[in-house]
C-alpha cells in the first residue's frame, strides 16, 4: 500500500494538468520547478486539476462523491482536511477576500476576478502548506475510483464535466487569462455549487497558487555534501529584499552579480539561496528568473563562439560540453 501527502498529490496533478511545461529548462532543479508551479499565468487552470472519484448514486451529487473518495483514504476519514477547509475559509473572510461562507460570496469573488482580470490578493496563509502533512493512505485505490465515473452515462450531465469542457476550450484557444477563467466558472457554477467543499477546495488552491505574497511552502534542494565556500550566496528575506554580502541590492544589480560570478567561476559556480518561510513567491520567482536567464545567456554566448550556432541547435554532445562549462547549480544555504 502506498501513502502520499495530499499536498504532494496536488502538485503531481498540477504537473500533469499543465502538461509538464514550465518556463525553465528541463535540467532546472526540483525546487525551482516546484515554485514555478505557483506562477500566475500557468496556474490559473489549477482549479480544475484532475480529481479522483468513484461510483455515485442518482440521489447524491458527484462532487460530494469526489470529495468522499479522498476523505475515505485519509486516516481520520477527512476530519483534519475538513477543519483546514473551514479554517482557511474563515481566514479569507477575515482578510475580506470573501464576505462570508455562502456560495454567493464565492460567486462575487469570481465576478471580481472577471471584472479586474486579476487574482492577486494580499495574504500570507498557504492552504497547500496547511494540508501538506495530511496523508492519503492508498493513492492507487483513490485513483481507481475514477473508473466508474468515466464509464457512467451520468457523467456527461454533471457540472464537473461541463466545467472541464469549458476550461479545455479556453486552454485550446490559448485564452488562459484570469477574466476568461472566471467567466468560464460563472457560466457553469451557481451559488449552490460553491456550498460544496469540492468547489471550495478548487477555489482555495487557485488563490494559493496565484498569490504572490504567500510564503514558499517547499524547501530548496538541500546542500548536503556541497562546498559553499565559493558559492554566490543570496538571501531573500520576508520583506521581499534581496541581500548579497550583507547588502540589499535590486534586481538589476543582482543580474550583474550573477553574470560576473558565473563568467568568472564557470563550472565551479554554485548559487546558494537562503529563504525564510515568509519569503514571497514573487521575489523568489524574479530572482530565479534572473539566475536562469544569465546562465542561458552565457551558454548561448559560448555556443555561438565555439560552434557558430544557437544552444538549442547543438548536438547532444555539444550541448553537454556547454552545460559542463556553465552548469545550473542552485542549492539551499
Amino acid at each position: 500500500m502506498r501513502s502520499d501527502s495530499l499536498n504532494g498529490i496536488l502538485c503531481n496533478q498540477l504537473s500533469l494538468e499543465l502538461g509538464g511545461h514550465f518556463p525553465l529548462e528541463k535540467s532546472a532543479t526540483n525546487h525551482t520547478r516546484t515554485v514555478r508551479q505557483h506562477m500566475k499565468k500557468q496556474l490559473l487552470i489549477i482549479i480544475f486539476i484532475s480529481s479522483v472519484t468513484f461510483a455515485f448514486s442518482q440521489n447524491e451529487r458527484i462532487e460530494i462523491q469526489l470529495q468522499n473518495c479522498t476523505y475515505e483514504q485519509i486516516e481520520d476519514n477527512g476530519k483534519e482536511l475538513k477543519n483546514e477547509i473551514k479554517e482557511f475559509e474563515n481566514y479569507l473572510i477575515k482578510k475580506k477576500i470573501l464576505i462570508d461562507s455562502t456560495g454567493k460570496s464565492y460567486i462575487n469573488l469570481f465576478k471580481k476576478i472577471e471584472k479586474e482580470n486579476d487574482v492577486e490578493f494580499d495574504y500570507n496563509y498557504s492552504f497547500t502548506d496547511s494540508i501538506q502533512e495530511i496523508i492519503i493512505q492508498d493513492v492507487y485505490k483513490q485513483m481507481d475510483c475514477q473508473v466508474d465515473l468515466i464509464n457512467s452515462d451520468n457523467y456527461l450531465n454533471t457540472k464537473v464535466y461541463k466545467l472541464q469542457t469549458v476550461i479545455d476550450s479556453i486552454k485550446t484557444y490559448g485564452d488562459i487569462m484570469p477574466s476568461n477563467i472566471a467567466s468560464g466558472i460563472l457560466s457553469v457554477l451557481d451559488e449552490k455549487d460553491f456550498e460544496l467543499e469540492y468547489y471550495k477546495i478548487k477555489t482555495f488552491v487557485l488563490l494559493d497558487a496565484t498569490n504572490t505574497t504567500s510564503g514558499i511552502t517547499q524547501t530548496l534542494v538541500k546542500n548536503e555534501n556541497v562546498n559553499l565556500e565559493k558559492a554566490l550566496k543570496i538571501y531573500l528575506n520576508e520583506k521581499g529584499e534581496i541581500i548579497v554580502n550583507d547588502k540589499i541590492i535590486n534586481l538589476t544589480e543582482l543580474r550583474e552579480l550573477v553574470k560576473e560570478y558565473e563568467s568568472k567561476n564557470k563550472s565551479e559556480s554554485i548559487i546558494a539561496l537562503k529563504t525564510e518561510r515568509e519569503t514571497m513567491y514573487k521575489t523568489y520567482i524574479e530572482v530565479s528568473n534572473i539566475i536562469v536567464e544569465e546562465i542561458k545567456f552565457l551558454r548561448e554566448k559560448v555556443s555561438r563562439k565555439k560552434y557558430k550556432t544557437d544552444f538549442d541547435k547543438l548536438t547532444t554532445e555539444q550541448a553537454s560540453e556547454v552545460i559542463k562549462m556553465y552548469p545550473q547549480k542552485i542549492v539551499e544555504q
